[in-house]
């Protein structure tokens, strides 16, 4: 049954382990590698892809937080009434939290007499702290006036599109002429509002080249920052998932449950994105869309490419390795000893860096699937061997890799070398028996499991009934297409 567990010993043999950064290849290497995979998408392990993804290009304008904060801290030696208010408001914050890192006197702490250490914090009577807490207060305000200014820059720039329909066919608005200019955002930040006594030194506009969701993060600053939820979806919006929702790459939806914003041409996003650390604010429009394409150029490619040769080339040398492993089990009688016997592997067991290191184990018995698909009408997506108490875990198997495990309980051979490509590591296993799931262990979990495929088929039955199409086919409703 679905229940029955296996019992395994295991050896994995991680690509990491065999990985040598010295190797060379031929051009030609080169050359067939990135031949073979240049239209192929990249997924984990050894499925190598070098398409070129959907990429954008982006115009966005920075909001200097730092800048802002240097501003007002100007500002106050102008002005003997303003900067008495924000003494005022420093010594607040100060009050409210004295042993705030920022007033640390000293990295190093005193040691009292009773040996314990104790940091030692600066006083408010002390000017250093008072202009410690200014500044604080300072840059609270500028961080506020940043997003303030950033909002102002969004309201702004939605002007030029008010009263403008979708495209019928598309969903999209078509961009006015106006805001196509190149130094539409230069021209825009050159009048800040006055009501924010900003100095044109705390603007930037910026245009990047174009990019990829995987590079986006590589954007210095705004390629970190996030904002708002990303409608249903749910988390912080960044760069990333708000920048490829744009016309020329997606489709708009007839109906939005997700509440995407989908961004036209040249439309600036409603989302001011804030950079953690720093605060600084962005409001970003993009200008041109590349969809995902073959790539052309071996030399963009080329470090990749000789990285994906020389991973190829640690995993098989993996799998000879563990072939060896296998036959020196085979001779020894067991998978423990031949692990322990082998002086090369075991040297490898002292190398530093997660998922370099040649690893045995021992996992708990585990079933086919895992228990939360048991009672599932889909195929199942593999098991996961978890490990004794306190033990490493083998980690989660696939379920090809679970089925070939458990194909050894009927083999004459006990033991096998099995592949996990998705994670470019190999497996020695050793079949020690299954065990049979008890009676009253189904029975435990055999309400549980009928519960699930009930409530599994009156959601089909319900989400089936509801659908739009289904519903006009009941009630015989046309669209005005249709007729």
């Amino acid at each position: 049954t679905v229940l029955d567990k296996a019992k395994i010993k295991a050896v994995s043999l991680p690509y990491r382990a065999f990985y040598d950064e010295t190797i060379e290849f031929s051009e030609e290497q080169i050359r067939e590698q990135f031949d073979k995979y240049k239209s192929a998408e990249r997924g984990r392990g050894l499925k190598f892809g070098y398409l070129v993804g959907d990429s954008v290009k982006v115009e966005y304008v920075k909001i200097d937080a730092e800048k802002i904060k240097q501003q007002i801290l100007q500002r106050l030696d102008l002005s003997p009434l303003r900067k008495k208010n924000y003494l005022d408001r420093a010594e607040d914050l100060y009050n409210e939290n004295p042993r705030h890192g920022n007033f640390l006197r000293t990295i190093d702490s005193e040691v009292s007499e009773d040996g314990l250490e104790r940091p030692d914090y600066l006083q408010w009577d002390e000017e250093a702290t008072r202009q410690i807490a200014m500044e604080m207060v300072a840059e609270e305000e500028a961080r506020d006036k940043a997003r303030r200014v950033a909002n102002w820059v969004v309201l702004h720039c939605r002007g030029p599109w008010a009263g403008l329909e979708p495209d019928e066919n598309t969903l999209y608005v078509q961009a006015p002429e106006s805001v196509k200019e190149e130094n539409y955002y230069p021209i825009l930040i050159q009048n800040p509002p006055a009501e924010h006594e900003l100095d044109m030194a705390a603007f930037s506009s910026h245009r990047t080249d174009f990019f990829t969701a995987q590079e986006a993060r590589d954007i210095s600053g705004i390629g970190i920052a996030t904002g708002g939820s990303t409608g249903g979806f749910g988390g912080s919006a960044s760069l990333r998932s708000l920048a490829f929702f744009v016309e020329g790459l997606a489709e708009v939806p007839k109906e939005n449950p997700n509440k995407v914003d989908y961004l036209s041409l040249y439309e600036t996003c409603p989302t001011i994105l804030i950079e953690p650390r720093a605060g600084n604010a962005y409001v970003f429009r993009v200008v041109d869309t590349l969809s995902k394409h073959t790539a052309e150029s071996l030399d963009k490619h080329r470090e990749q490419v000789i990285e994906d040769l020389r991973t190829l080339a640690a995993y098989d040398k993996a799998k000879e390795q563990a072939k060896v492993l296998m036959q020196n089990a085979r001779t020894l009688g067991d998978l423990k000893m031949a692990f322990d016997a082998d002086a090369a592997i075991r040297q490898n067991e002292s190398v530093v860096g997660l998922g370099n290191v040649i690893k045995y184990y021992e996992p708990k018995p585990f079933p086919r699937v895992m228990e939360m698909s048991v009672a599932s009408i889909e195929e199942s997506f593999g098991t996961f061997a978890m490990a004794e108490s306190g033990g490493d875990m083998l980690g989660s198997l696939p379920g090809d890799v679970a089925d070939k495990i458990f194909e050894l309980q009927n083999a004459t051979d006990p033991l096998a070398v099995v592949e996990m490509k998705d994670d470019a590591r190999v497996l020695v296993v050793q079949w020690e028996e299954l065990l049979p799931a008890r009676v009253d262990e189904f029975e435990q979990k055999r309400r549980s499991y009928v519960a699930r495929i009930s409530q599994k088929r009156m959601q089909d039955v319900v989400s089936n009934w509801l659908d739009r199409d289904n519903i006009h086919k009941r009630t015989g409703f046309k669209t005005i297409e249709q007729d």
